[in-house]
Order: structure tokens, then sequence, then C-alpha cells
């Protein structure tokens, strides 16, 4: 039988996202994770079986929502992972020479900038894209004109 590190390693993102937010709505999370609903579902069920998440409901009517936090047993299992994570990236990292090792840390950096400079490009033509979307829709004119 796997341990419950090996059976919770593929729920990891999921960990890690409520983790670093504390909790989050079921939205929130399959929004963050990029991954389809009905999947995160499945995940959040198995991981709350597993004793590993609590799932809470909040609000009432169409604004009902399902939090989402880690158990202390889910925040001791991340833990581990965590660490299991560590140590296998310093073995990975010590296998290249340090002129290796500072090429791929430039490297990263690199490709960490750029990720923020996307960021910061999508995040400005979505604020910018606003007003301009309100702006179209009052000066259209009316269907069948």
């Amino acid at each position: 039988m796997p341990s419950p590190l090996a059976s919770a390693w593929p729920n990891g993102a999921c960990c890690a996202f409520i983790v670093h937010e504390g909790q989050l709505s079921f939205s929130q999370l399959a929004q963050l994770s990029s991954t389809d609903k009905a999947l995160v579902s499945r995940t959040l069920k198995l991981l709350e079986q597993r004793g590993l998440v609590q799932l809470q409901a909040s609000g009432r009517g169409r604004a009902r929502k399902l939090m989402c936090r880690l158990s202390p047993a889910g925040l001791d299992l991340h833990d581990q992972m965590i660490r299991v994570a560590r140590e296998r990236q310093a073995a990975m990292l010590r296998v290249l020479s340090p002129t290796e090792r500072q090429g791929l840390y430039q490297t990263l950096n690199k490709l960490k900038a750029e990720c923020a400079r996307q960021d910061r490009l999508h995040d400005a033509a979505h604020q910018d894209s606003a007003p301009l979307r309100d702006k179209v829709a009052r000066s259209s004119p009316p269907d069948g004109l």
C-alpha cells in the first residue's frame, strides 16, 4: 500500500494553493490551479475522505460558496511534502557544477522576470479594456439600426 505522502503527491498543487491562501473557495481553487471544476471537486472529495482538507459551506442562496482549508493532518502532510521536494531539488542541483548552477539560476531569474512582465501586461490590458468595453457598450446604436 502506498504511503499517504505518495498517494497525496498528485494533489499537492491543490494543497499548496490552500496553504498559501489559508482558505479558498472551491471556485478560487479551480481558477488558481487552472483545473476544471469536476477534477477539483473529485480531488477535494478524496482529500476530505483522507482527512486532509476541511470543507465548509458559506453564505446562502446563489452567494453560497464551498470553502476549503487544510486540516491539521493536511498541514502536516504538506510540510512533509515540502521537505521531500526540497531534498530532491537539492540532490538534483548537486549534480551540476557551480558554473552550471549559476547559469541555471540566471536563466530561471530571467524567466521569472519575464513572467512578472507578462502578468503586468495582462493586468494592464484587462484594466484598460474594461472602461473601453463600457464606453463602446454605451455608444453602440440600438439593435436593428
